[in-house]
């Protein structure tokens, strides 16, 4: 005599688990959760990526003013401007030094520093797409300088 089968069923058609199918949609589902996370990832270390690069560049600008401020005899004059590269690892980036005379006070002036990038570089040299390639990110800081009368 055969042992009774819980719940009473056949013991050949009875059996326990997953089907094929109820397995197929689980991983379905697992696999668009898993891509969901990983773009967020990759989002997450691109905007990394750029707040370092514009952290570099405000640092290097405000450098750049202090430079200014100070070498009186190599800056450009009012009207002028030039253009740097910075030495590497950061030769990636390149700026624009311009000084303008305020119109309203004349004893002002405004010096302004450009910094500009290839977005997507920061020493990294990988594959990009054609439309992130061509992208470029930039800062600009103003600051003032006031020039006091000789006495």
């Amino acid at each position: 005599m055969k042992p009774p089968v819980p719940g009473g069923g056949n013991p050949l058609t009875t059996r326990g688990g997953f089907s094929l199918l109820e397995v197929m949609v689980a991983l379905v589902i697992l696999g668009i959760l898993l891509t969901a996370v990983l773009h967020a990832f990759a989002q997450g270390i691109r905007a990394q990526a750029r707040m370092q690069n514009v952290t570099l560049a405000a640092l290097i600008a405000s450098e750049k003013a202090l430079e200014t401020f100070s070498d009186l005899e190599n800056r450009p004059g009012p009207g002028e401007s030039d253009e740097f590269v910075l030495p590497p690892p950061h030769d990636f980036m390149h700026g624009t030094r311009s000084v303008e005379q305020n119109e309203m006070i004349p004893n002002i002036q405004e010096i302004a520093i450009t910094l500009s990038w290839e977005s997507g570089s920061g020493g990294r040299r990988g594959r990009r797409s054609s439309q992130q390639a061509n992208a470029s990110q930039s800062l600009e800081i103003c600051f003032l300088q006031a020039q006091l009368p000789v006495q």
